[in-house]
């Protein structure tokens, strides 16, 4: 097992809220398709997620005891949006 070193303490940031339904063109198309074709179905639901991100670098001596360092790839949201 990995021994971490670097960062010793982390932040997880991730994006949350409400979108207006009402307002944005897939919730209108939705609601267009919905009346043209009769479905009964809202297909445009829309939520809150990440359109940006930042990578964490982590630096760890691994099972040979050598120090090392990896990237993980877009795992902290620096901007949110409805989609």
């Amino acid at each position: 097992m990995p021994h971490i070193i670097s960062p010793t303490t982390l932040g997880l940031s991730f994006c949350q809220g409400h979108c207006n339904h009402e307002s944005s063109y897939p919730a209108l198309f939705a609601q267009f398709t919905r009346r043209v074709f009769d479905t009964g179905k809202y297909a445009g639901e829309q939520c809150c997620h990440g359109v940006e991100f930042e990578h964490l670098e982590i630096i760890y001596i691994n099972d040979k005891k050598e120090i090392r360092s990896e990237l993980v790839y877009d795992i902290i949201a620096t901007k949110c949006a409805c989609n």
